[in-house]
């Protein structure tokens, strides 16, 4: 008679309490590596402060997107080295972070990279490659600050970096340890396969195995990589959780309150020490946490994570938000830039990467502009998200409001180097700078005098790769520069400079940039043309000629006017409404 086939083998159970297990593999001088996924390693930070806080164990840090709960592992002195490619407050709107500043000063090093090019580090040790090459860093200063090896053939080829033991957060695991991790997939699985003494892995739920194999279209952490499975509800937090349908795992929205309050409290060192104390290392473990978080603020996230839970929220910013209001500076500057990414748009349609801030809006705006006529865009964000509609109300790049719009949710691979710089692709840049110079050139990443700005992010990615790019950012004080300290990203390709005042464009691949258009606020701006451009000309750092067909952008429509109020009506990235 033949036997039934029998069960799979599940192994020794690996299941361990968060502390227990940081206390457990944890050592001095190690390198960690928090993985950046949609769904972020969070309890496992408190867990390191707690255990190490008031020591010196000189860890150096791995981490693609520095934000939030980790800059703690800065100020409190448990970091010597920073490897990553953005340092920022990322709520409500991107900004420098002073702690990480007051970190540096007091002695940690930075490492900046791009998000590619970081990844790629990883990808090469997980491979067991010495390195890999990459797109995008010839002419940075991120290719002249580290390490890489310039190939006859014009790529840059980056070094293997293998951290000692990662850390992951992920919807659930089976208690072999086979870790189940859902899209946006952001760096992957290339972290957690790279690290030496494998992945200590958070989970809001442990599962049967029978439920992994029922998702075995995505990726999954072997159990052979991985040291402890700790299962930690609401792990993330504040960050959300994307659960793409794992049955008994409840998908939870970024706590945009709670980092605007850290944010807030990061702006002197006592307020910022007392958070530290009240979030990360009072609470003595998890269940404490989430207690002082409270159980009716969870369950709200978990209804802001529903694909529908903008549709009140639209109400009520209709209601509130005075739509016919004149337009801003700011808001004149987002709808120049997003008719110029229209513009640059052909008709066959294409894609559109954005960054953080006023670019995003920009190319949310374009999107609805060129639907509006037909034209087929796809929107992508770096994390691995693409062909998403953006939905009102939050104006984040990454909220998961969107990603229920997604047509591909995969990884930042995916996104920056398919979409954006892949041997057939075709997609506009649509980015922010803190500074750009007449050739293009801009810089994200530090001030002449060091001073930390956020880092590269994927703009060194987009800007060497992408079909053109367009950058958006106020004429402001030293923010359109003679030549920037630091090259964040090459000028070849940004073709177009959009400032609240005029808009600087010039051929691909060719220099300077000229003036060829004047910015207004109101239709009824009737500042004579020489005047305007001579008040430009007192803002910018750098000659600029004027193109004899040097024209007036029309003033923003009421329906452009709405569409970005209502995808922003908090003025996160807007800035004061005109009667404030």
């Amino acid at each position: 008679m033949i036997q039934p086939f029998a069960e799979l083998p599940r192994g020794p159970g690996k299941v361990l309490p968060l502390d227990d297990a940081v206390r457990r593999a944890v050592r001095p001088g190690m390198s960690l590596h928090l993985a950046f996924t949609h769904n972020r390693p969070a309890a496992a930070i408190a867990a390191l402060v707690r255990a190490f806080r008031g020591e010196r164990p000189g860890f150096t840090l791995v981490h693609l997107f520095t934000c939030g709960p980790a800059l703690a592992l800065l100020s409190e002195g448990l970091v010597d080295r920073l490897i990553t490619a953005l340092v920022c407050e990322p709520y409500p709107a991107p900004a420098p972070s002073r702690v990480a500043r007051r970190a540096l000063a007091a002695g940690v090093t930075l490492e900046s990279w791009s998000v590619l090019s970081l990844i790629a580090r990883l990808r090469a040790a997980a491979l067991g490659f010495p390195g890999l090459p990459v797109r995008g860093l010839s002419g940075t200063s991120i290719a002249t600050d580290n390490d890489v090896l310039h190939r006859p053939d014009g790529l840059i080829e980056v070094p293997a970096l293998a951290p000692d033991l990662s850390f992951v957060h992920a919807p659930c695991a089976d208690a072999a340890g086979n870790v189940l991790l859902t899209p946006p997939y952001g760096e992957g699985l290339w972290g957690a396969m790279a690290a030496r003494e494998g992945v200590i892995a958070t989970v809001e739920r442990l599962v049967d195995p029978e439920v992994l194999r029922r998702h075995a279209h995505l990726p999954v952490i072997p159990a052979e990589r991985v040291r402890a499975v700790c299962v930690v509800p609401f792990g993330a937090h504040p960050a959300g959780l994307a659960a793409s349908g794992i049955e008994g795992v409840e998908p939870y929205g970024d706590d945009v309150a709670f980092y605007a309050a850290g944010r807030r409290a990061g702006r002197t060192e006592g307020t910022w020490s007392e958070w530290v104390d009240r979030w990360l290392a009072q609470p003595a473990d998890r269940d404490a946490y989430l207690a002082r978080v409270g159980a009716e603020r969870l369950l709200w996230l978990q209804g802001k994570a529903r694909p529908d839970s903008w549709r009140p929220e639209l109400l009520s910013a209709r209601a509130r938000l005075d739509l016919a209001a004149p337009a801003t500076p700011t808001e004149a500057m987002v709808v120049t830039a997003a008719r110029t990414l229209a513009r640059k748009t052909p008709a066959s349609g294409g894609a559109i990467l954005s960054g953080l801030g006023a670019g995003n809006l920009a190319a949310w705006l374009a999107h609805g502009l060129l639907s509006a006529e037909g034209t087929p865009v796809r929107l992508v964000a770096e994390l691995g998200m693409a062909g998403y509609a953006p939905r009102p109300c939050d104006p984040f790049l990454f909220n998961f409001r969107n990603l229920a719009t997604c047509e591909v949710r995969a990884d930042a691979l995916t996104a920056l180097g398919l979409l954006v710089g892949g041997a057939n692709a075709d997609c506009l840049g649509a980015l922010g700078a803190g500074q750009v110079d007449g050739r293009g050139r801009f810089n994200s990443t530090r001030l002449a005098d060091g001073t930390l700005l956020v880092g590269s992010g994927g703009a060194a990615d987009v800007a060497g790769t992408a079909r053109e790019v367009v950058l958006t950012l106020p004429a402001a004080p030293g923010r359109l520069v003679e030549a920037v300290p630091y090259v964040t990203g090459i000028g070849e390709r940004v073709t177009a400079v959009v400032t609240d005042r005029g808009v600087f464009e010039k051929p691909l691949g060719e220099a300077p940039l000229r003036l060829t258009r004047l910015v207004g606020a109101a239709s009824g701006d009737a500042d004579d043309p020489e005047d305007r451009v001579r008040d430009l000309s007192a803002r910018v750092g750098f000659s600029f000629a004027v193109d004899p067909a040097l024209v007036t952008e029309p003033p923003p429509t009421a329906p452009e006017l709405e569409r970005i109020r209502l995808h922003d009506p908090e003025r996160f990235f807007l800035g004061p409404a005109a009667d404030a």
